[in-house]
C-alpha cells in the first residue's frame, strides 16, 4: 500500500461544465525537471545576415540544430577527391562547432552525392538545389567508404564531437533518383563504412518525408496494421539492418502534418519493431517537422508547435528540429507559405513566439490534471518563487476530428469506409444528425462513438474555450502576467499586414518591425485558487503568478526516458521494456488507489480488466516509477 499516496496524486480528474474547462494545477505533487525536447529544435540553414545574427545572438539554448555542414564540404565546387572534402569541412569548423556548442543533439545528415562521385553526369533538376547526379549512388564505394570514413574520423576523433549522422534525406521522394535495391545498397554501405572503423559513432535514418511512405503505392489515410508498416522505408530499414548485423542508433524522420493522432500508432510499432528485431530502445528523432505547407502561416500554426512538441514527449521521442530556422525563398511577399520559424526578413512568426513561451517553462515541471496534446493542452511548471501555466488549444473542425479519432482511436482505414459507403459528405451528416446510424456493425458503431468528438471540437473550433485554472488550497491575491498569441496578438503577420493596408513597402514595413523579438504582455491578478480566462480557438496563452508561499519537492529524476510502454491504450497484451535494469516487480493500480495485481515479468494482459485509465508502479533494484496506462 506505499504507492497509494504517488498513485492518489496523479488520478486525472478533469471538470467539464457547459461554460468552462476546469483544470487543476496540482503543484503539491513531485515534480522532475522539465524535459529537455521543450527547448527549440530547428534545422538551420540561416538565409540572410539578420537571420543568421538572431540565430547567433538570441541566446536560446536548442534541444536539437541539424545543419548541412557535410553536404556543403562534400559539394564544394572547388572538391574532386577525399583529400580536397576534408579540407572544405575544416573549413566549416567553426560552423560545426557553434551548433553543437548551441544545443544538446547536433544532427549532420550525409547527402547529396557530388559530380565528382556520382554515378551519372546527368544535370538535369529533380529538386530546387539538386540535380540529377545528386539523387543516386556513387560511382565507386571504395573512395565513398574512404569519405565517410574521413569525415568521421575528423569530426568525432580530431574534433572530439559525438553528432548524430543521418544517412541521407527524404529518400522516399526526389532527392532519390536510384532504384529501391540501389537505395538499400547505399544505406547498408554507408552505415558499415561509418560503424566498421567508428563503432561508437551514432549513425542512424532512414530519414523519409513521412513515417508511412514505402517505395511502392502510397497507403491511404488512417489506421494502418503493424503487418502494413512493416512494409514502409522505416520498418524495411529496421529488417534490413538486423539481416546485416548492423543495428540502427537511432530512427529518424520527417513529419509534416496536421494529425497528432497517428502518434500512439507509429510509436507503438516502432517500440515493438526495434525491440523485436535485435535493436533495442533506440532514440527517436524528428528531424523537420512542420504543418503542412498549405497550413503554414494561419491561424492554426502557434498552437499546433506547442502540441506537437509534447505530443513527442509523451511518446519519449527525444530529439526535434522544425523545418527551418528561416525561410528558405525571398517570395513574392513577406508572407508566402514558407516553412521558417522566420520570414526572409527574419520576423519572428508567432511559431517562433509559440517556441519561446514553452522554452519558458523551466525549473520543475508541474503536474496538471486535464488537457490533452490533441487539443486543449496546458503545462505547467515552477521556478523562482513563480508558477508558470502555458495552455495551447489547438482547435480543428469537428469533421477533422471525429474523423481523426474514427482512424486512429478505432483502428478504421479510408478503405474501410470507403468500401462500406462511407463518403466523406455521409460521415459530415451523420455527424451533424442528419442522418441516424441504426447499425450494430463494427463501422457503425464507431462513427456513433466520435460524434460526441465532432460536436466538442466544432464547437471549440467555433468559439474558442473558456478556461479556469485551479490552484488548490491557495488563498489571497496573487499578481501575475499574462502573455497571448492569437490571430492579432503578438503575431507579426497581422501587424504587417496591417502596415502595408497603411500603404507601407514591404521593405518599409520589414525595416519597421524588425527584429520584433518583444512579447507584449499584460498585468493580471488571481484571487484565492482560481483564475478564469477565455482562449480564442488556435490561440496560446502564457500566465506567470509569483507565489513565494508555494514550494514543491522534486522527485529523483528516473529512468522514465529509458522505459517504453506499447501498446498504450491498450486491449489486451502490454509489454513493458527497461533498458539496463533488472525489473524487481510490476503492481497495477486502478483509479482509486487500489492494487489489483502484481507482476514479476514485463509482459502481461490486461484484458479481464474494464476499460478504464491504470498506473503501473514498475519497481528495479534501484529506482521506482509511475506510468499511465489505458485499457480501452
Amino acid at each position: 500500500m506505499k504507492y497509494i499516496s504517488v498513485i492518489c496524486s496523479l488520478l486525472v480528474c478533469v471538470s467539464i461544465s457547459a461554460n468552462a474547462q476546469l483544470i487543476n494545477i496540482n503543484y503539491q505533487a513531485p515534480t522532475q525537471p522539465i524535459p529537455d525536447i521543450y527547448q527549440p529544435g530547428a534545422f538551420v540553414v540561416p538565409k540572410t545576415s539578420n537571420g543568421a545574427n538572431d540565430l547567433i545572438n538570441n541566446g536560446v539554448r536548442f534541444s536539437s540544430i541539424r545543419t548541412i555542414d557535410i553536404e556543403t564540404a562534400i559539394n564544394h565546387f572547388s572538391v574532386s577527391s577525399v583529400g580536397d572534402v576534408m579540407i572544405q569541412l575544416e573549413a566549416q569548423k567553426s560552423n560545426i562547432l557553434l551548433a553543437n556548442s548551441r544545443c544538446d543533439k547536433l544532427i549532420l545528415p550525409i547527402l547529396k552525392m557530388p559530380l565528382w562521385l556520382s554515378s551519372s553526369t546527368d544535370a538535369s533538376d529533380v529538386a530546387p538545389g539538386f540535380k540529377f547526379y545528386n539523387a543516386v549512388p556513387p560511382a565507386n564505394y571504395t573512395t565513398w567508404s574512404s569519405l565517410m570514413n574521413s569525415i568521421v574520423d575528423k569530426i568525432n576523433n580530431q574534433w572530439g564531437l559525438d553528432p548524430y549522422y543521418e544517412i541521407w534525406n527524404e529518400p522516399d521522394g526526389d532527392y532519390w533518383q536510384g532504384s529501391e535495391i540501389e537505395y538499400f545498397q547505399f544505406f547498408k554501405a554507408t552505415l558499415l563504412a561509418i560503424k566498421s572503423n567508428h563503432p561508437n559513432a551514432k549513425v542512424g535514418g532512414p530519414t523519409v518525408s513521412n513515417f508511412r511512405t514505402t517505395f511502392g503505392l502510397p497507403f491511404t489515410g488512417g489506421y494502418l496494421s503493424p503487418a502494413q508498416l512493416d512494409s514502409t522505408i522505416i520498418g524495411r530499414v529496421i529488417d534490413s539492418c538486423a539481416v546485416w548485423n548492423a543495428k540502427l542508433d537511432f530512427v529518424s524522420w520527417h513529419k509534416f502534418e496536421l494529425t497528432l493522432h497517428a502518434i500512439e500508432m507509429e510509436m507503438d510499432y516502432l517500440n515493438e519493431k526495434l525491440v523485436n528485431s535485435g535493436h533495442g530502445i533506440v532514440p527517436f528523432i524528428v528531424s523537420e517537422w512542420n504543418l503542412p505547407w498549405n497550413y503554414r502561416e494561419t491561424d492554426i500554426d502557434p498552437a499546433f508547435m506547442i502540441n506537437y512538441v509534447e505530443a513527442l514527449n509523451q511518446h519519449n521521442v527525444s530529439g526535434q528540429m522544425v523545418a527551418a530556422w528561416q525561410d528558405f525563398e525571398q517570395g513574392t511577399s513577406e508572407f508566402h507559405g514558407d516553412y521558417g520559424l522566420l520570414s526572409w526578413g527574419a520576423l519572428y512568426k508567432p511559431s517562433w513566439k509559440a517556441l519561446l513561451l514553452l522554452n519558458e517553462l523551466g525549473g520543475d515541471q508541474i503536474d496538471v490534471e486535464g488537457g490533452s496534446y490533441r487539443n486543449l493542452n496546458v503545462l505547467s511548471s515552477f521556478q523562482n518563487d513563480t508558477i508558470k501555466v502555458l495552455v495551447s488549444n489547438y482547435s480543428l473542425p469537428g469533421f477533422v476530428e471525429a474523423s481523426l479519432s474514427l482512424y486512429f482511436d478505432h483502428s478504421i482505414n479510408e478503405i474501410d469506409l470507403a468500401n462500406n459507403g462511407y463518403t466523406p459528405g455521409k460521415l459530415d451528416s451523420i455527424y451533424q444528425g442528419l442522418i441516424v446510424l441504426p447499425g450494430t456493425d463494427a463501422i457503425s458503431q464507431a462513427i456513433n462513438a466520435v460524434i460526441p468528438t465532432y460536436q466538442s471540437s466544432e464547437l471549440s473550433f467555433q468559439n474558442g474555450r473558456n478556461i479556469v485554472l485551479k490552484f488548490p488550497h491557495l488563498t489571497g491575491i496573487h499578481a501575475g502576467i499574462k502573455t497571448v498569441i492569437g490571430a492579432s496578438q503578438n503575431n507579426v503577420m497581422h501587424d504587417f499586414d496591417s502596415l502595408v493596408t497603411a500603404g507601407y513597402s514591404r521593405t518599409n514595413a520589414v525595416g519597421y518591425l524588425y527584429p520584433n523579438n518583444n512579447f507584449d504582455t499584460e498585468s493580471v491578478s488571481m484571487t484565492d485558487s482560481t483564475y478564469s480566462f477565455y482562449i480564442q480557438p488556435n490561440g496560446v496563452t502564457l500566465l506567470e503568478f509569483s507565489m513565494l508561499e508555494v514550494t514543491v519537492s522534486v522527485e529523483e529524476k528516473s529512468f522514465i526516458s529509458q522505459l517504453f510502454i506499447y501498446p498504450n491504450p491498450t486491449t489486451d497484451f502490454v509489454q513493458i521494456d527497461i533498458h539496463d535494469k533488472d525489473l524487481k516487480l510490476i503492481y497495477i493500480y486502478d483509479i482509486n488507489g487500489r492494487l489489483i495485481e502484481t507482476f514479476e515479468t514485463t509482459g502481461f494482459s490486461m484484458k479481464k480488466y474494464p476499460n478504464g485509465l491504470y498506473f503501473l508502479v514498475i519497481e528495479t533494484e534501484n529506482e521506482t516509477t509511475t506510468k499511465r496506462l489505458i485499457k480501452n
